[in-house]
């Protein structure tokens, strides 16, 4: 019987680092989520020279998203390098499926990693709802990983343990990264749809809590636009998300 589940590793042909920064790490997620509304992602992280993903589907399907994530990953990032051909293996059974589930969004602390605090090169914060682009992994962990729960993810990863404690002045400098982040954006500006829909968001989210020239001065904009993109309709989900990053960059949540 054909393996229901892949697991994909890609490396590029010299070994080189894939995604420098922070920025590069939302590239990359966005070329892995984006990729996928029928290959069914329930994992996936970079981590300095390689990518890992788990899919529910076929072999066929895995090589295909593979594909596709390099193209994406290569014009998104710049890359130089080709990349080697993909490495897809069959996940064996449930207990394999839990495993590699675990051992790809722990990547950063096989390899010791801590250049991306925040796994954003990964769908953990899609998992714990901090960010919206990969909320479908969400639904295909419930499906095929049913005893995942949040709580366990929390457990193995304490440092998303945020506390809800009231936005404040403080947070004020961390409100265009959060933002961005929000929407896997590598920053806030452009007039790209995107972009200007975090911006938007990000500006009812800051004036929840500051006034509206010091929302201007931590979005670097002009007060005209301020007051532009505050006429916009509001973003429930995307204007929590926000506030779920602002909260995870607070120095107490990160101990």
């Amino acid at each position: 019987m054909a393996a229901r589940y892949h697991h994909v590793t890609m490396r590029l042909e010299d070994d080189l680092v894939i995604g420098k920064s922070i920025r590069d790490a939302r590239r990359i997620a966005r070329s892995a989520l984006e990729r996928d509304p029928d290959f069914g992602l329930l994992a996936f992280r970079a981590a300095d020279n390689h990518l890992h993903s788990l899919l529910a589907c076929g072999a066929s399907d895995a090589a295909e998203y593979a594909r596709r994530v390099e193209i994406s990953t290569q014009l998104a990032l710049g890359l130089e390098s080709p990349y080697a051909p993909a490495r897809v293996r069959p996940v064996e059974d449930q207990r394999h499926l839990w495993s590699a589930f675990w051992y790809i969004l722990d990547q950063d602390k096989r390899h010791g990693l801590v250049g991306d605090p925040f796994s954003e090169a990964s769908n953990l914060p899609d998992l714990l709802d901090f960010r919206g682009l990969g909320s479908f992994t969400r639904d295909h962990v419930r499906v095929h990983l049913p005893r995942v729960s949040e709580a366990q993810v929390l457990e193995r990863r304490p440092e998303f343990k945020v506390e809800q404690a009231p936005l404040h002045a403080g947070d004020a400098s961390r409100l265009a990264d959060a933002a961005a982040a929000a929407l896997a954006l590598p920053h806030l500006r452009g007039n790209q749809p995107e972009s200007v829909v975090a911006r938007a968001a990000a500006v009812t989210v800051g004036r929840t809590f500051l006034r509206p020239t010091d929302v201007c001065r931590a979005l670097g904009l002009a007060s005209t636009s301020e007051a532009r993109l505050a006429a916009r309709p509001e973003a429930p989900d995307l204007e929590r998300w926000i506030e779920a990053q602002l909260r995870l960059r607070r120095p107490i949540a990160r101990r």
